[in-house]
């Protein structure tokens, strides 16, 4: 008498396996959006350091630091270049 053995996952198998997999992903979501967080945070500082760098070189090519013009009167783009300020 031969049996035929058949190498194939039943339908609860599956279901089980696909259950576990959605677990982990739900368990992995949050941890992915912190990470997303942090990644935006990283760009934001490294944003600032370039702006304070950039600052800096200005201040000592020039010797004074820009600041905007509240009243647009110093140029023509809002930027006043004098010593006073």
């Amino acid at each position: 008498m031969v049996k035929n053995k058949q190498n194939a996952f039943t339908l609860i198998e599956m279901l089980i396996v696909i259950v576990i997999i959605g677990i982990l992903a739900a368990a992995l979501v949050p941890r992915l959006q912190s990470v997303q967080a942090r990644a935006r945070d990283t760009k934001r500082k490294a944003d600032m350091n370039q702006i304070y760098n950039g600052i800096n070189i200005y201040y000592l090519d020039r010797g004074t630091i820009p600041y905007v013009s509240t009243y647009g009167e110093a140029n023509d783009n809002g930027w006043d270049y004098s010593a006073q300020s």
